[in-house]
């Protein structure tokens, strides 16, 4: 029990170890920078220390460029907890998220700007029908 306890850790620890290296790699070219993920469906399921599948946690769609469309969270009984959808410019910028309540009815709506350096500038949270409700703002500095 406790070899196979030790295993999964292993695994673990691998995958995600693994995983940090190939995102930690940047490339600028809009081929390189999501291509490992074009036309996929990722699924995250929960499992207890056996291994064994409990539950579906998370669903990430990608499109034909590897941008991420949608995520669904998923709770209990593997019912909807929360869906966002994921809009981009031609850079493939970020520059709209919907969010999905578990109904599938819109509850909020993310606008997101970027300043000439392609980084976030401000992201304005609006409700359904179009009312602001907040905004954000991103400042940057070179740390010294």
């Amino acid at each position: 029990m406790k070899i196979n306890a030790l295993r999964v850790l292993l695994l673990t620890l691998f995958v995600f170890g693994i995983s940090g290296l190939v995102f930690a790699k940047k490339d600028d070219s809009q081929s390189n920078k999501h291509g490992h993920h074009k036309n996929m469906i990722v699924r995250e399921y929960n499992t207890d220390l056996k291994g064994n599948t409990k539950s579906m946690d998370r669903q990430i769609t990608y499109d034909a460029n590897g941008l991420k469309v949608e995520e669904v969270e998923y709770g209990k009984h593997e019912q909807m907890r929360q869906k966002i959808t994921f809009a981009y410019d031609e850079e493939g910028n970020c520059v709209k998220e919907v969010l999905f309540d578990e109904r599938n009815k819109p509850c909020k709506i993310r606008k997101i700007v970027y300043n000439a350096d392609g980084l976030k500038q401000t992201l304005y949270n609006y409700s359904p029908d179009g009312r602001l409700l907040s905004t954000k703002k991103f400042l940057y500095s070179v740390k010294k």
